[in-house]
């Protein structure tokens, strides 16, 4: 493992996004760790390497603290990293995006984690105990997207394909919330947009309570009353996904009922 300089962490100059710790239902729940991401963009436009100069003359400590541990970088995966870009990362994958604000979901959940980070500055690994993260196109709210994710219905979606564990998890990977159905907003149709609308207003809330029940300022009454709001805008965000998808009483039936 790398060992700690603090003195080094407080005076980075590179981007360095805050490492998720937990992913919470409509709140992502940071730690104090560090990701180093000694990546920026090229002319070219795709983000590259920082080269070692660069490193040197603008980042010192950064450096040091690179070279100092650079016997373990360079000899990760039996020595693959060895020669030049030893301090890069071994499987710089997506590294374009990952700056970018996003949805993000743990790979393995008992229910609909989804929570968002609105200045794509938290990062999180793939595969087992991490998660992945959702880029919402142009034209869509990511709070109306978060809401749909978060609901009853897209849950049971999830549930009647993703793969069952044991403790009632269920895996949230990539290939199976790839192809779950985002209602499209038909902005000619009033009602639509008005329930799209009243989705984002009651997302937002969510976002505002799940923020203050988890800031470890409350008393406990205060968070029973936090949490009661919670559950009543949750049900209020099912009705509304309920009705953009034209659910009928009887589907709503089947779905709640597992």
């Amino acid at each position: 493992m790398f060992r700690y300089r603090e003195q080094v962490h407080a005076k980075l100059k590179l981007p360095v996004p805050g490492k998720v710790g937990r992913i919470k239902r409509y709140h992502l729940a940071r730690t104090d760790r560090l990701i180093l991401f000694p990546y920026a963009p090229q002319d070219n436009g795709a983000s590259g390497l920082l080269p070692e100069k660069v490193l040197k003359a603008k980042c010192p400590l950064t450096w040091a603290y690179l070279s100092d541990n650079k016997h373990y970088l360079e000899n990760r995966e039996d020595g693959r990293m060895r020669g030049p870009g030893w301090y890069g990362f071994i499987y710089p994958k997506a590294l374009d995006v990952m700056p970018l604000p996003k949805i993000f979901t743990p790979d393995i959940a008992s229910q609909s984690s989804f929570s968002l980070d609105v200045t794509g500055d938290a990062f999180f690994t793939g595969g087992v105990a991490g998660g992945y993260g959702i880029l919402v196109l142009p034209g869509y709210s990511r709070e109306y997207v978060l809401g749909l994710l978060n609901s009853k219905l897209l849950e049971w979606f999830i549930r009647q394909t993703a793969t069952p564990m044991r403790g009632g998890y269920y895996s949230y990977e990539s290939r199976f919330i790839r192809h779950l159905p985002i209602h499209t907003i038909d902005s000619a149709d009033h009602r639509d947009k008005a329930r799209h609308d009243k989705v984002v207003t009651l997302v937002e809330r969510m976002l505002e309570l799940n923020k203050k029940k988890h800031s470890g300022k409350l008393a406990p009454s205060e968070v029973d009353r936090i949490e009661r709001e919670i559950a009543a805008t949750d049900q209020e965000i099912d009705q509304l996904v309920y009705q953009l998808y034209e659910i009928t009483d009887e589907e709503q039936a089947i779905i709640e009922g597992g």
